[in-house]
């Protein structure tokens, strides 16, 4: 029998919006221009998904304001490690976090776009980063993503906080919708999955590389893998993208992608006792003859939030000495992030 959800305590105003700079209905900038922040509720929301590019000379992903986007490996149009939407309307995610409270059977995902609840979202673009920061289900959420200056990884530190007195049990599953080329039409049926158990890494590789060789990938966990899946059709069953089947399962099949509508999802459990608070990482990665060197720099979350600092460093090194003379700082807030575009696009 699980659980009867409580009441549990909700806040509103995790981020005063009315202190930002220039803020118009859905957002604005901090006090120093180094952040853009988006606050999202049900009804109110940008019209259309807003973006924020995170990249070094070989790697990036796109994150848009639902937590939504795509990631790539040496070229955005030919080698795209996950699948793109077209459709700025709707901005349906290829990468999810989701959720599952075991003790409440209640399922919910860190993409807004899906959820379509009640919660306040806030997405915060800074240089070189981007952070989602909700409170469902007593739990604060912080979903902090990043590109180091150097290797081929996108760096997912999710931190939650138990904010009731009571232990909570999750299960939280990592799941991409894969490419690994220009086209997942091309690719359907072509994509291998690999589990190293003793590296807690699942690497993945498209057998019909024809453009660009070595299309290899890999996804790891700060947590240990407790189950993986490679079908799409399976996970996903009778439900829906937003709610999918094989999240309410106990496991997933652990199925390959071979001959499938393929996706890749990990599952790894967390336990949170009354009032703590956890980091837990994934990492998405290319180039497969330094995948264990670098999940497993990564996954250790101090590791990971070092090399967050170093990654900010950098890009404020970057842009700290534009100065725009004019009496109205919005240029210069606009002059500094338009001077990242072309340092952070390929």
């Amino acid at each position: 029998m699980y659980k009867q959800v409580p009441n549990f305590e909700k806040r509103t105003n995790i981020i005063e919006m009315e202190n930002l700079k220039y803020f118009n209905e859905y957002g604005g900038f901090s006090e120093d221009g180094k952040e853009y922040i988006i606050k999202m509720t049900k009804d109110l929301k940008p019209p259309v998904a807003w973006t924020h590019v995170l990249a070094n000379p070989n790697f990036g992903t796109v994150i848009t304001n639902n937590n939504s986007g795509y990631t790539w490996y040496k070229n955005s149009r030919l080698s795209r490690i996950t699948k793109w939407s077209n459709d700025v309307l709707i901005d349906t995610p290829a990468e999810i976090i989701y959720i599952k409270d075991k003790d409440y059977n209640k399922v919910w995902s860190l993409s807004p776009g899906l959820n379509q609840d009640d919660e306040e979202y806030y997405m915060t673009y800074g240089f070189g980063y981007s952070k989602l920061t909700t409170l469902q289900m007593g739990l604060l959420q912080e979903h902090t993503t990043f590109v180091p200056k150097e290797e081929n990884v996108k760096v997912n530190i999710l931190k939650l906080k138990n904010i009731t007195g009571e232990k909570r049990e999750l299960n939280l599953l990592y799941y991409i919708n894969p490419v690994l080329g220009e086209d997942e039409i091309k690719t359907n049926g072509y994509i291998n999955l690999n589990y190293d158990k003793n590296s807690n890494i699942i690497y993945a590789k498209n057998l019909l590389t024809q453009d660009i060789k070595e299309q290899n990938i890999y996804i790891s966990s700060s947590e240990n893998i407790k189950s993986f899946t490679g079908n799409r059709k399976t996970f996903i069953g009778n439900g829906t993208l937003k709610e999918p089947y094989g999240v309410l399962k106990d496991s997933l099949e652990n199925e390959n992608s071979l001959g499938t509508t393929p996706c890749i999802v990990i599952e790894v459990s967390v336990e949170l006792k009354a009032f703590e608070d956890k980091e837990i990482v994934f990492v998405l990665g290319a180039d497969k003859k330094q995948a264990q060197v670098t999940a497993y720099k990564y996954t250790v979350p101090e590791k990971s939030k070092e090399e967050l600092e170093n990654t900010k460093r950098y890009w404020n090194e970057l842009i700290r000495k534009i100065r725009c003379k004019n009496s109205s700082r919005i240029y210069e807030y606009n002059a500094k992030w338009m001077a990242c575009i072309p340092n952070n696009s390929k």
